[in-house]
């Protein structure tokens, strides 16, 4: 090993400072990095591998069986109705892996089961992500197959594709009856080849059969209904992806694929994007999750496995925000606001009320805040109207109504008697001390300067505001003394601020949980929020600026709609998201082992360290300390002049406890440090260097504790 008494030593101890990625800067705080991917800052100052998504309202009593696909094997992550693979491989899928169909032989076989018989469960459903290369292996790959013969099925059920033409297939459904006739359905509408689309085949109570594609119910050329009972079919195994005698193989990719013993709803198959997301809670009385997606309100069991719909009647497609306030009888209501139609109001026993659109009532409104025991709403024309104080149901907007300077856009309370008006250009003040509303009120204009254009990422973090301008994020915060101001904090991922589709930032959303604010945006040509940032204010802290402690998770790994929070049976209060995609789910953030399947790939890159700019320098060896409770590896990376990233080696962690070279006479607890000493002299010698440091095991979270380069300074030659 090289001989370090003649070396420099640059040492890290502290990723506090966070991510600093905006260019290069004169001059960097200790602890920043250039990227800071998918980890969390930890209050020690270490960098650990984050917490993925868990899916809230998707695992319902009806799913008797889900092959998921994403430990590689077809197991069921439901029930017990595991698979057996032949000819199968697994690749990226919709979520996490997916089964791969090779249109010849591959097929996975279930044992035939009484939860997964027809004439046992009747009426039912099945449902897959597919991403279909051809119509398969004599023209109609199946999907499901539970027959006992391809071409003259005397028991069973069948869903596969078939009819391929102009690059497309049809699809088709099939049960078996006794009566004569039995259950079918071939669509007219067509899906197409090469892209992932979710079908889903649904058995009625009424022996009719349907079938959707992408949340959407399929035309039918043929269109028959059982007569009679399903046929016996206890005897035959469920094949996915193939026939028993496997001579209808499916060419392509089946992921995430499920069997219920119910049909599906209308409403069950929709793939709207979650439009509004909400925790309604009165303590003592009700705490409980809500959300709207296509135009319905539902409700998210108390066992967090399913949704109960309870009202359907709003205007789909349309941004819905909530308000808790309080009411003339004491109680309080969550308050339903989408800007287009009436405001609607759910008592805590879940009953709706429309508030109707007239002069006493709420105007129509996407916007609002319960301040100073009024509700206050922003009406279509950027005017602010106030209710009556202590019953938010009751208005008159011919004299309770404030004009703000210019269009007010979001309200936000502040300290006691101050509601933060945010208008697309300038921020106000509106002080409610006195009892005489508009006589004894005050507004003054705060700022006249900021654009804000982002309604969703204004939020409350402690004592201050936090929320995305058009130029960056921004804090409102109190000086000692009592006044107000405001500054740019987002600096170190100004590169990814300046990336911000501007003419789609008003879709842009935040939350403030666990000492975190979590950003979502959407970048680039994105009109929905695909990257999401994250402040940490206790990192900030630390690092003595409050610019310092971001992170950043990777384009395209979330895609949030809207945030808010809950207090699941871990009785901690956590992060919820919805997703902006069409697959209608909401998510439990840093909860899960990893994203929908996906393994969290973490990864630390430092600045570029120099010694002077001028002389070149051999950077040899690199010392790094992580840790883990589990055993995985990290991988360590350096780079010379920013010429590329060449490895250097392996990190082992070990889990566990530190090992001491004596008994102790009790069990110490804490994860044990693993610290390697990697020459990094053979990628070359250079004014610059980078150290990278990367995870991505399923399943494991080490931390990134510190690191060390030693550095000696070549002397510089002239000619």
């Amino acid at each position: 090993m090289a001989n370090l008494n003649n070396r420099e030593t640059i040492r890290v101890q502290s990723f506090n400072a966070g991510q600093f990625s905006s260019g290069e800067p004169t001059v960097v705080p200790e602890g920043a990095a250039s990227e800071l991917q998918n980890v969390i800052i930890k209050n020690l100052g270490q960098a650990q591998q984050r917490k993925g998504l868990e899916r809230k309202g998707d695992n319902p009593n009806s799913l008797v069986s889900h092959w998921t696909f994403d430990a590689s094997s077809s197991a069921d992550d439901k029930g017990s109705n595991d698979g057996t693979d032949t000819t199968i491989t697994y690749t990226d899928g919709k979520f996490g892996k997916a089964a791969q169909f090779d249109g010849a032989a591959s097929l996975i076989t279930v044992s035939a089961d009484t939860s997964i018989d027809v004439n046992t469960i009747g009426s039912m459903s099945l449902s897959a992500w597919v991403n279909v290369t051809s119509d398969g292996e004599n023209d109609v790959g199946r999907i499901f197959d539970k027959t006992d013969d391809r071409a003259s099925p005397t028991l069973g059920y069948v869903f596969n594709v078939q009819n391929e033409s102009a690059s497309t297939v049809k699809l088709r459904f099939f049960v078996k009856y006794d009566g004569g006739t039995d259950a079918e359905v071939i669509t007219s509408t067509t899906m197409s080849i090469g892209a992932l689309h979710r079908v889903e085949a649904i058995l009625n109570a009424d022996d009719s059969a349907d079938i959707y594609i992408d949340g959407s119910l399929a035309s039918y050329g043929t269109d028959t209904t059982g007569v009679g009972s399903p046929v016996d079919d206890s005897s035959q195994d469920l094949i996915i992806g193939n026939t028993s005698d496997a001579s209808a193989t499916f060419y392509g990719i089946i992921d995430d694929a499920r069997l219920y013993n119910v049909p599906l709803t209308a409403a069950e198959s929709d793939l709207s994007k979650i439009y509004g997301l909400t925790r309604f809670r009165v303590p003592g009385t009700i705490d409980r999750v809500f959300r709207i997606r296509s135009g319905t309100l539902e409700r998210l069991d108390d066992d967090f496995k399913d949704y109960t719909i309870i009202d359907s009647g709003f205007t789909t497609g349309k941004e819905t925000n909530f308000v808790l306030a309080k009411v003339s009888d004491g109680t309080f209501r969550l308050f339903i606001l989408n800007g287009t139609d009436n405001v609607h109001s759910m008592t805590t026993g879940e009953a709706i009320t429309d508030e109707a659109n007239t002069n006493a009532d709420p105007p129509r409104s996407s916007q609002g805040e319960f301040h100073d025991n009024r509700l206050f709403l922003i009406d279509s024309n950027g005017n602010i109207n106030f209710s009556d104080i202590l019953d938010a149901q009751t208005f008159d907007r011919t004299t309770n109504i404030i004009r703000p300077r210019r269009i007010a856009k979001a309200l936000k309370s502040f300290k006691e008697k101050e509601l933060i008006i945010y208008e697309d250009r300038g921020i106000e003040v509106l002080n409610t001390s006195g009892a005489s509303p508009l006589t004894t009120w005050t507004k003054n204009l705060f700022n006249e300067n900021i654009e804000f254009a982002s309604p969703r990422t204004v939020v409350n973090a402690g004592d201050d505001q936090m929320f995305l301008a058009r130029d960056g994020v921004r804090v409102l915060s109190r000086t000692q003394f009592d006044k107000i101001e405001t500054g740019i904090i987002s600096q170190p991922i100004q590169d990814i601020m300046d990336n911000i589709n501007q003419d789609a930032i008003e879709v842009a959303c935040a939350w403030f949980v666990d000492s975190k604010y979590f950003l979502a945006i959407p970048t680039g040509t994105n009109t929905e929020n695909d990257t999401v940032v994250i402040w940490d204010a206790l990192a900030a802290k630390l690092a003595g600026n409050i610019a310092r402690g971001w992170t950043v998770i990777p384009s395209g790994t979330w895609a949030t709609s809207v945030f808010s929070e809950m207090a699941f049976n871990d009785n901690e209060l956590g992060l919820i998201m919805g997703d902006n995609r069409s697959i209608s789910l909401v998510y439990k953030a840093l909860s899960n082992d990893h994203d929908n399947g996906t393994a969290i790939a973490s990864r630390v890159t430092s600045i570029d360290h120099t010694v002077d700019r001028i002389s070149d320098a051999i950077w040899d060896p690199v010392h790094v300390v992580a840790q883990s409770g589990i055993n995985t590896s990290i991988t360590i990376e350096g780079e010379v002049n920013r010429t590329g990233f060449d490895t250097i080696s392996t990190l082992s962690l070990i889990g566990g406890a530190p090992i001491l070279p004596i008994a102790l006479p009790f069990v110490l607890g804490g994860t044990a440090r693993a610290r390697g000493l990697f020459r990094s002299k053979p990628i070359g010698r250079g004014r610059t260097f980078r150290l990278r440091m990367s995870h991505s095991t399923y399943n494991k979270r080490p931390t990134y504790v510190e690191y060390s380069i030693f550095v000696r300074k070549l002397n510089p030659r002239f000619t």
